[in-house]
């Protein structure tokens, strides 16, 4: 199917909105081009604003916005042709960290009353995190794993997927066997299962399930 004719939308890095034409426009431009008429262009063009909470914003230059306003004007362009899938493509990189945090928030409330699919695109482990009902992590355009967000985290498929996605300590270990691995000499109960008996392998901790505790000397 050409690219026309694809039900997706894109949210670019750098927003690329039309800096000649005004707030109302630019959403707009979507619907000019699919020849919509011009009272249900008011209307859709209202929705979106008042969803991206910009309402009375119609007749603002792009250049008078702040980076957030910009980034809402690119979703709701995005959002008012209705696509079925919606590319993100890192929309957040440039904004300043709170204000990066409530539009997440936003994004996820958007999505949930829209109930389209988002795919979004981000190098930030926690924004990954946070906002993914299902996670795919990429190294070099090669998939390395997919699932929910807490599979990713507590089961990660290899080394790059456990460095990447929050912090680790990789350890070489020796799979004893099912649930039991040994490290530097020491055996310790795992939650994996299904490697051959003394088989090598990475050992994955979190820093969160480390305890530091004084050693008991028997007496």
């Amino acid at each position: 199917m050409p690219a026309y004719k694809r039900q997706v939308n894109t949210v670019f890095q750098k927003y690329a909105l039309f800096p000649h034409l005004n707030v109302f426009e630019n959403i707009a431009f979507g619907l000019r081009l699919k020849k919509v008429s011009e009272t249900e262009i008011k209307q859709k063009v209202k929705n979106m604003l008042s969803l991206v909470n910009l309402s009375g914003y119609e007749e603002r230059e792009i250049s008078s916005l702040s980076g957030g306003q910009q980034q809402r004007i690119a979703i709701a362009r995005a959002l008012v042709n209705e696509p079925k899938v919606l590319l993100l493509d890192e929309p957040l990189g440039a904004l300043d960290l709170k204000l990066r945090k409530e539009m997440q928030t936003e994004l996820k409330k958007m999505q949930k009353a829209l109930g389209i699919t988002f795919i979004f695109v981000t190098h930030d482990q926690e924004e990954a995190l946070t906002m993914s009902d299902t996670i795919v992590v990429m190294n070099g355009g090669i998939i390395q794993q997919i699932g929910r967000p807490e599979d990713i985290y507590n089961e990660p498929k290899n080394a790059f997927v456990a460095e990447f996605i929050g912090e680790s300590n990789i350890l070489d270990g020796i799979m004893l066997d099912d649930y039991l691995v040994e490290i530097m000499g020491h055996k310790f109960k795992c939650v994996d299962k299904g490697f051959s008996i003394n088989e090598n392998v990475d050992v994955v901790i979190r820093p969160e399930d480390i305890e530091i505790s004084r050693e008991k000397i028997a007496r």
